[in-house]
């Protein structure tokens, strides 16, 4: 996960950012393809953030639908320190990723 570190990440431009949200999607999407129960998805998905976050993304839940969808984000509880990594994850393993203020481009499945 450190090639995919938040300083990093928002060091590039908004193309090679693409690019880059791209690849640390097909990445997660991977991971997840073994994940076929809920509780394997969530565990995994539990996983990564904790792999994002030790590389220094700021992700926090956002919401969870209570079935399907939860999805990732800084903390806006403290905006001056907020990440702009989001991520949505929404079993069976489809994930979107997306960097920015309000949200950013989705780079969907």
């Amino acid at each position: 996960m450190n090639k995919f570190g938040r300083a990093f990440l928002e060091s590039f431009s908004e193309e090679q950012r693409e690019i880059k949200l791209e690849e640390l999607k097909s990445i997660l999407e991977g991971r997840l393809l073994k994940a076929l129960s809920h509780k394997d998805f969530f565990d995994e998905t539990y996983r990564i953030i904790d792999g994002l976050k030790s590389v220094g993304h700021d992700l926090w839940s956002w919401g969870y639908d209570g079935s399907s969808k939860e999805l990732w984000g800084g903390d806006y509880m403290k905006p001056s320190e907020m990440g702009q990594l989001k991520i949505e994850f929404i079993f069976p393993g489809q994930v979107n990723v997306f960097l920015g203020e309000k949200g950013g481009r989705r780079v969907n499945a």
